[in-house]
C-alpha cells in the first residue's frame, strides 16, 4: 500500500516537519536534489549535456541542486532561471548562491531563452513549476513548455511535470511532457490520474527524510494505491473449508440474447475464490450458461410483461436470503422485468446482512427513477452497498456531464458516494473507489487491454467473489479492481493489448492470484 497526496497534504508534511520535527529545510532540498540526480544518472550513466530549467520556487531549488550533482558528476550542465532572481524563494535563492560559490552562472534573462531554441541537449530537467500550480501557464513560460516538448531529449521532472494539477491530473494552460518523473515522499494524486499520468511518463518515488512518522494523530492522507504486496489482503482459504465456507454468490444477471455478461461475472466469481455460485436469469439462458458455466447453478424465470409474478418474487427472495453477496445488473435489460428484478432486490431488508453490488443496468435504472433512488438510499443506509459505474453511467446518476466530472473526479464521486451512503467504484483508465466516509483508493494496476466489451462485468464477479468470503464493501472493491487490472496485465502477456478480450480475464486471475499469500 502506497499513501497518495494531494498538494496541500505534501504541503503540511513539509511544514511539520520542518516546524514541528525541527528538520532544516534546505536539508530536505538536499535530499530531494540528491535522489532526482541518482534517478537520473541510473537511466543515462554516460556523462551527458544537460538542461536545467528551473523557476523562481522551491521546486526550482530542487532543479537547481540536482543540476549541481550532476556537474559535480561531470556531465555538461547549463543552468537556466526562467524569471527574476529577485522574485525567489529564500531556498532557490540559496542554492543559487551555491552554484555562483563554484563559479557557475545562470542565464536567466528572457534573450536567454534562445539558449533552449539554439542549442541540443541529451538530457531537460523540469523544474519550472512543483506540486503548489494554481495557474494556468501562459505567456512566455507557455512558449517555455512548448520549446521542452519540441526538443529531441529525455526529459525529466522534478517532482510533478510542470503545469500538471497534483491534485486532479488536469493539464493548466499547457504541461510538459516527460519521460520520467521524480517526485518525493509520496506520489501525488495528478501522477495517478490521466490525462496527468499520461504527462508523467516513468513514476519514481525517492525519499528525502519525510516519512510515515511523520503523520500525527490528526493527519492521515485520504488517498492510497496498491502494489503487488497487497495481495497478502486476499481472504484467507482455511484448509478445512468448503464450497459454502467460501462464499456464497447470488448474479442476477443476463436477459435473452445477453447471457455474456452472467458467464464473465460468474466464471471471475469462480475464479476469485467463491465456494458457490447460483445465477438468477431469463429462461432463454439456461442452455448456454449449462454448457459455459456448468459449475453455476440455475434458477430461471420466464419474461413477462408486467415483470416478475409472484412465484419469481418468491424463488428471488428465497437466493437473496441463501446468498453472502447478492451481483445485480449485468446484461440485465432496461425494460419493465429487468425493473422488476431491481425493485425486488432493493425491496429486500435482508440486504442489511450482506454486500450488494450494483451494476450495468441496474445503475441505468436507478438513474432514471427516483423511486428506486430512495430505495437505493434506505438500503444503503443499513447495508453495505458497492456501485460500479463506468463513467457514462455515473454521468446519469448524477445528471453531471462527463466533462465537468473529469474536471476532479475524486471530489464528485466522493460527494456521491457519501450522498448515498454507497461505496462507488467508477470504472476509467484509472479507477477510483470511494466509500462514503472518504477513504479514497486510485488504482493503477492494468492497460488499454482491459477496454473492452465484457470487462466491467469480470469486475463486478471479482469484487462480489471477494466481498462473499468476507470482505467488507470498500476492501472488496479496492482490491477487486486492483486485481482486475493485474488479469488485464497478465492477459496482455500472452495475447497482446490488442488481442485481449474479456474471457481471456477470468483465465489470468490464476496467474494473478497464485502470487497473493492469503
Amino acid at each position: 500500500m502506497e499513501y497518495v497526496l494531494t498538494a496541500a497534504e505534501m504541503q503540511e508534511c513539509d511544514r511539520r516537519t520542518i516546524e514541528e520535527h525541527k528538520m532544516d529545510s534546505l536539508v530536505l532540498m538536499e535530499r530531494a536534489a540528491y535522489g532526482m540526480a541518482e534517478e537520473i544518472r541510473k537511466r543515462k550513466p554516460e556523462p551527458a549535456r544537460v538542461l536545467i530549467v528551473s523557476g523562481t520556487g522551491n521546486n526550482g531549488g530542487d532543479g537547481l541542486a540536482a543540476g549541481r550533482m550532476l556537474w559535480q558528476s561531470g556531465y555538461e550542465v547549463t543552468f537556466y532561471l526562467a524569471g527574476a532572481r529577485e522574485k525567489c524563494s529564500v531556498s532557490c535563492k540559496r542554492q543559487i548562491e551555491i552554484l555562483e560559490s563554484h563559479g557557475i552562472s545562470l542565464k536567466m534573462d528572457e534573450t536567454d531563452q534562445g539558449i533552449l531554441k539554439q542549442n541540443e541537449y541529451d538530457i531537460i530537467v523540469d523544474a519550472l513549476f512543483g506540486i503548489g500550480l494554481k495557474r494556468e501557464i501562459n505567456g512566455r513560460l507557455a512558449e517555455l513548455v512548448h520549446i521542452i516538448n519540441q526538443k529531441d531529449a529525455f526529459v525529466a521532472a522534478c517532482d510533478i511535470p510542470s503545469g500538471i494539477s497534483a491534485d486532479t491530473g488536469q493539464i493548466r494552460g499547457c504541461a510538459v511532457k516527460a519521460d520520467l518523473t521524480v517526485t518525493f515522499a509520496w506520489k501525488k494524486r495528478g501522477q495517478l490520474l490521466y490525462p496527468g499520468a499520461g504527462y508523467t511518463g516513468e513514476l519514481c518515488c525517492v525519499q528525502m527524510g519525510i516519512t510515515e512518522h511523520s503523520f500525527w494523530k490528526d493527519f492521515r492522507p485520504a488517498a492510497l494505491t496498491y502494489d503487488r504486496t497487497d495481495l497478502s489482503r486476499l481472504p484467507a482459504r482455511e484448509p478445512d473449508g468448503n464450497k459454502g465456507s467460501f462464499g456464497k454468490v447470488l448474479l442476477v444477471a443476463g436477459s435473452p440474447n445477453m447471457a455474456g455478461a452472467a458467464f464473465l461475472s460468474a466464471k471471475s466469481c469462480y475464479r476469485t475464490g467463491a465456494g458457490l455460485v447460483r445465477i438468477f436469469t431469463a429462461e432463454e439462458n439456461r442452455l448456454i450458461l449449462q454448457s459455459i458455466v456448468p459449475e453455476a447453478v440455475l434458477h430461471t424465470y420466464a419474461r413477462k410483461p408486467q415483470g416478475l409474478d409472484e412465484e419469481d418474487i418468491e424463488g428471488l427472495l428465497q437466493d437473496l436470503h441463501w446468498a453472502d453477496c447478492v451481483i445485480l445488473g449485468p446484461g440485465i435489460g432496461t425494460d419493465v422485468m429487468a425493473g422488476s428484478l431491481v425493485r425486488t432486490v432493493l425491496n429486500d431488508t435482508e440486504l442489511k446482512k450482506k454486500v450488494c453490488v450494483l451494476d450495468a443496468d441496474a445503475l441505468n435504472l436507478i438513474a432514471v427513477d427516483p423511486e428506486k433512488q430512495q430505495l437505493l438510499k434506505q438500503r444503503a443506509a443499513e447495508s453495505q452497498v458497492i456501485m460500479t459505474p463506468h463513467l457514462l453511467e455515473f454521468s446519469r446518476l448524477t445528471g453531471r456531464k462527463i466533462e465537468k466530472l473529469r474536471e476532479d473526479i475524486i471530489t464528485n464521486v466522493s460527494e456521491y458516494a457519501k450522498e448515498m451512503q454507497t461505496t462507488v467504484v467508477c470504472k476509467d483508465a484509472r479507477s477510483i473507489v470511494v466509500e462514503s466516509y472518504g477513504s479514497v483508493y486510485i488504482n493503477a494496476s492494468g492497460n488499454d487491454a482491459l477496454a473492452t466489451a465484457g470487462s466491467g462485468d469480470v469486475l463486478t464477479g471479482i469484487i462480489g467473489g471477494l466481498a462473499a468470503q468476507g470482505l467488507e464493501a470498500y476492501q472488496a472493491a479496492a482490491l477487486g479492481t486492483y486485481i482486475h487490472g493485474l488479469s488485464g496485465e497478465t492477459a496482455a502477456e500472452c495475447r497482446s493489448r490488442y488481442s485481449v478480450m474479456a474471457g481471456d480475464l477470468p483465465e489470468a486471475l490464476g496467474k494473478v492470484l497464485g502470487t497473493g499469500s492469503g
